[in-house]
């Protein structure tokens, strides 16, 4: 018994073929680094100038700057990959290990790729 969903007028009946690609992806640890510097200079702005507008307002920019770099990591460990996904559509995998960084909006799926024998 054969089913076959309904098709609509414009709607193509062949599938694509799917196909990976590699996902962007920046260096992880100097990206750490520069978002923990940015987070204590925030702080630190944030305690000193609480009487200037100024720098509290730069105090604030330094905190969101700090969480975009620092929500962008991710970590991938051998036998997985991570599938990045940019509202909804697919941007790329990304197979080295190590930590890496990717657009913080991106939503980072774990994969695992391991190789399993009988």
């Amino acid at each position: 018994m054969t089913v076959q969903a309904p098709v609509r007028p414009g709607q193509d009946l062949a599938p694509r073929p799917l196909a990976e690609t590699r996902g962007w992806s920046a260096p992880g640890i100097p990206i750490l680094a520069a978002g923990v510097v940015l987070l204590v200079a925030g702080i630190g702005l944030l305690i000193r100038g609480s009487a200037h507008a100024i720098l509290v307002v730069v105090a604030v920019l330094l905190l969101i700057a700090a969480a975009l770099a620092l929500h962008g990591l991710t970590p991938v460990v051998a036998g997985e990959a991570r599938v990045v996904q940019l509202f909804g559509r697919y941007r790329g995998t990304i197979r080295a290990p190590g930590l890496h960084w990717v657009n913080p909006f991106a939503r980072r799926r774990k994969v695992s790729v391991r190789i399993r024998n009988h």
